[in-house]
């Protein structure tokens, strides 16, 4: 699988057609494989191939959580498996950019996640958005803040803890936040 995300430049016809002729393999399984396989291929070869395979896997988890074919529980949690594989190569010290990109990529998918406590899984995409805005400064990457922020408010819509009107209030001063940069940024 990661060989031809690598090889068709991540081409979601390719991926696809593969996935749908081993629908049968997409399981809760598959995702303990991947993580143990990356964790362990990983840190047997040279750190370059170490960083070509992480790309394959982010590549590959963005197309996985969107297929549309299986049991979608299952896509999400092989794309979370992938993401958290690929936060441990880009270790925010090293990668603080792709590190931030990652976190961000994880909140989405937990807001999506359906197997666990929704509540939950909006609180650990709350954390992974509130982290990547720690790297995504607005001064330095307005464009990734922005829409880091703009990501958590869809994400306090979400929330569950807390006070109802407060997570709206929140989420609201958010989005005119994030628009406000974007509007900026366009004119």
């Amino acid at each position: 699988m990661l060989r031809l995300t690598a090889s068709s430049n991540a081409s979601a016809q390719a991926v696809y057609q593969l996935l749908e002729a081993n629908l049968d393999k997409l399981n809760i399984h598959f995702a303990q494989v991947l993580d143990n396989w990356a964790t362990s291929t990983l840190v047997a070869v040279k750190l370059e191939i170490a960083l070509s395979i992480v790309v394959d896997i982010v590549n590959f988890s963005h197309l996985i959580q969107d297929f549309s074919s299986g049991e979608p529980a299952y896509n999400i949690e092989i794309a979370i498996a992938g993401y958290e594989v690929a936060l441990r190569a880009y270790r925010r010290d090293q990668f603080p950019l792709k590190w931030a990109a990652i976190q961000n990529y994880l909140g989405q998918v937990y807001l999506k996640r359906i197997l666990g406590d929704k509540a939950t899984n909006v609180e650990v995409a709350i954390e992974c958005y509130r982290v990547a805005l720690e790297v995504y400064e607005h001064e330095h990457f307005p464009k990734e803040w922005a829409e880091t922020l703009r990501n958590m408010a869809t994400a306090y819509q979400n929330r569950i803890y807390g006070n109802q009107d407060d997570n709206l209030q929140i989420a609201s001063e958010y989005f005119r936040i994030a628009s406000k940069i974007f509007i900026d940024e366009n004119e």
